[in-house]
């Protein structure tokens, strides 16, 4: 597919940059130094989620998954106090504050660190370069990612330097990773990824937190984060009539549940409380720290180009999708893959498109579902929820190689 690239405006450099410039190499290299000095411990991991500020995602799985086996040695960082407590409450002593010298030597210490964004999610080892990270990632790359972008990102060099290994779930996403970081096919883990573990366990108790009844249909919209700005509003299409989306969802019983991106609680909140239907409502972080534990819950899902829809398909229910500025989006980030062949659902732009293919779907017509198959099929190998055993027996086999 022929991508339409653009170059981003240029960007301002405050004064202060060689020295922070500086900084930062000197922090290489002090890192680097102390990383070849200090032994390593062979089940020692240490992993980390968004800047140290959460405990979410593949992350949180694994380390669940290991902290529960003796054999292993896992410790999480964080810079929040209160997450700390929340994580020492359940497991004493494995959540050490991100830039402590007790996170320091356990970093140095561990065979492995992994992280789901960045290796910021890791405090000082953010400055380590040695390829002895996991990264486990937050999403198949259905956008593009890495060198892949449809901009210059001066970023990815040093994203790229540091992965020793990356977990997927299939084939075809490994060969996605590898040329978006230009990394040998050797470091993907076709593993299957630890938050999918959880769509195999559902907890009714969350549908009593929202007020919504067993016999109530969940819909869940959970769009992507466009890097060109907010949403106009939180619904699935623009120009649609809140009631007439209201008098469907009341037609067969159905609650819309609005997972919007972190950056955009506020504005998903305000519009719900504009509406002030009970049929519609917010279930973001603060109400859901993990979007995987909804799915289990969830009836249809309605997105765009977020690649939560992947997970979806392990759930084998249909999907609708949003593309009402696909043209756009794609002209300003671009995808992997082809969209149409890769997106088993209805494909939606206007309020009319949407309504009639929400009505339908509700109503138990779904004629997406050998679509879903095949694109299941060629993105996940794996259908049970073992994926946290398989990432350590991986774990377990690089430490035997060596």
């Amino acid at each position: 597919m022929t991508q339409v690239r653009y170059a981003r405006g240029p960007r301002s450099r405050p004064l202060t940059w060689p020295l922070t410039a500086g900084a930062r190499h000197v922090a290489t290299a002090v890192m680097a130094l102390l990383d070849r000095l200090v032994p390593k411990r062979r089940h020692r991991v240490v992993l980390g989620s968004d800047k140290g500020n959460k405990f979410n995602g593949n992350p949180r799985y694994l380390f669940e998954y290991l902290a529960q086996r003796p054999d292993w040695d896992p410790y999480w960082l964080s810079a929040s106090p209160k997450l700390r407590g929340e994580i020492n409450a359940r497991f004493p002593g494995r959540a050490l504050p991100s830039w402590s010298p007790s996170a320091l030597w356990k970093g140095l210490s561990a065979q492995w660190l992994a992280f789901s964004h960045s290796r910021y999610d890791l405090g000082p080892f953010a400055y380590l370069r040695r390829p002895r990270f996991i990264y486990l990632n937050h999403g198949v790359p259905l956008k593009t990612m890495g060198y892949d972008k449809a901009y210059h990102d001066p970023t990815i060099d040093n994203a790229a330097a540091g992965m020793g290994a990356v977990t997927c779930c299939s084939d075809l996403e490994a060969g996605l990773w590898a040329r978006a970081y230009n990394l040998p096919i050797e470091r993907m883990w076709v593993t299957g990824v630890p938050r999918n573990d959880r769509l195999f366990a559902s907890d009714s108790g969350l549908l009593e937190r929202f007020g919504i009844r067993p016999d109530e249909k969940v819909i869940l919209f959970a769009p992507t984060y466009r890097e060109s700005g907010v949403l106009p509003n939180y619904l699935p299409v623009p120009g649609l009539d809140p009631q007439a989306l209201v008098n469907v969802l009341a037609k067969h019983d159905a609650v819309l549940l609005i997972r919007p991106h972190y950056y955009e609680w506020a504005a998903a909140r305000d519009m719900v409380e504009r509406i002030g239907s009970d049929r519609l409502r917010t279930a973001d972080e603060h109400a859901v720290p993990e979007v995987n534990e909804l799915l289990p819950l969830t009836d249809l899902l309605i997105t765009d180009y977020s690649s939560i829809f992947f997970d979806f398909l392990l759930l084998d229910r249909p999907i609708i999708f949003s593309c009402h500025d696909r043209e756009a989006y794609e002209r300003e980030r671009g995808f992997t893959i082809d969209y149409d062949s890769n997106t088993p659902g209805f494909k939606v732009a206007t309020p009319e498109g949407f309504l009639s293919a929400l009505d339908q779907l509700l109503a138990g017509d779904d004629p997406h579902a050998d679509h879903r198959a095949e694109v299941r099929d060629r993105f996940h190998r794996y259908t049970d929820a073992r994926s946290s055993e398989r990432v350590a027996k991986r774990i377990e086999q690089r430490l035997s190689a060596n």
